[in-house]
């Protein structure tokens, strides 16, 4: 069997320049906001981390009049 396969150009990511809270990353064991989940103004989301990442969480959702902007990236 022949399959011609083309390479696919690769798409150019914007630059994530600001980011807006989704919802509270929590440490399970003490329920301290340890960071957020974020949608980036270019449409990707992940974790911004106030310090280092952490493996046991829980996530809260945010109240919709509670509005955090973050400039990109956290300095």
């Amino acid at each position: 069997m022949n399959v011609n396969v083309q390479k696919s150009e690769q798409c150019e990511v914007p630059e994530r320049l600001y980011a807006q809270a989704k919802k509270e990353i929590l440490d399970r064991k003490t329920s301290n906001v340890v960071g957020w989940i974020c949608e980036f103004n270019n449409g990707e989301m992940g974790p911004v981390w106030k310090k280092d990442p952490y493996t046991d969480v829980i996530y809260r959702e945010l109240w919709s009049s509670y509005n955090i902007h973050f400039p990109f990236p956290l300095t």
